[in-house]
C-alpha cells in the first residue's frame, strides 16, 4: 500500500495504516477512541510506502513534516507487522514556493536516500518523472551509494 506519512491528519480520510499493537488514543486522544486501534490493517499488507513529503529544507528530524521524522515515525506505528516499509519524498512538489535553490533542491535528494532508509527497509522517490526532466538521476545514485556504505 501507499499512505502519507502525516499520520496526525490521516484519519480525516478514513485510513489507519498503523497496527493494531499502535495504541492511537494513548497519543491522539482529540480525534482517536480506544477503539481506533482494533482498525489499523499493517498487518494485512506485505509492504507499505509512506510518503514522505517533507520540503527540502526538512530532510531530518525526529517529528512530522521531516523525511526522516515520517519515516522513524512509520516504522513506529507500524510495529513490525508489515514485512517492509519504504519511505520517501515527493520531488516534483515539494517545494512549490519555489524557495529553494536546484543545489538545495540536488542535495535534499542525496540526503533523503539515507535518512529515510535508516529509519525504514527501504526508500522511494515520488514521481521518478521529475528525476528524469530535471536530469537529477545522478543525485539519487549518490544517495543510494551513501546510504548503503
Amino acid at each position: 500500500m501507499y499512505v502519507g506519512g502525516w499520520y496526525s491528519s490521516y484519519y480525516e480520510v478514513g485510513v489507519n495504516w498503523a497496527s493494531q499493537k499502535y495504541n492511537t488514543s494513548a497519543y491522539y486522544s482529540k480525534w482517536a477512541t480506544p477503539k481506533y486501534k482494533d482498525y489499523g490493517y499493517a498487518a494485512l499488507m506485505d509492504q507499505t510506502l509512506i510518503g514522505a513529503y517533507a520540503s527540502p529544507g526538512a530532510v531530518y528530524g525526529s517529528g512530522e513534516w521531516t523525511m526522516q521524522g515520517f519515516s522513524r515515525l512509520a516504522k513506529d506505528k507500524i510495529k513490525n507487522d508489515c514485512p517492509m516499509v519504504a519511505a520517501g519524498p515527493d520531488v516534483g512538489n515539494w517545494d512549490a514556493d519555489n524557495k529553494y535553490t536546484q543545489a538545495q533542491e540536488n542535495q535534499a535528494i542525496v540526503n533523503s536516500v539515507k535518512a529515510c532508509m535508516d529509519e525504514c527497509d527501504g526508500y522511494f522517490l515520488f514521481d521518478m518523472i521529475h528525476l528524469k526532466m530535471a536530469n537529477q538521476w545522478q543525485y539519487a545514485k549518490e544517495g543510494i551509494d551513501k546510504a548503503i556504505k
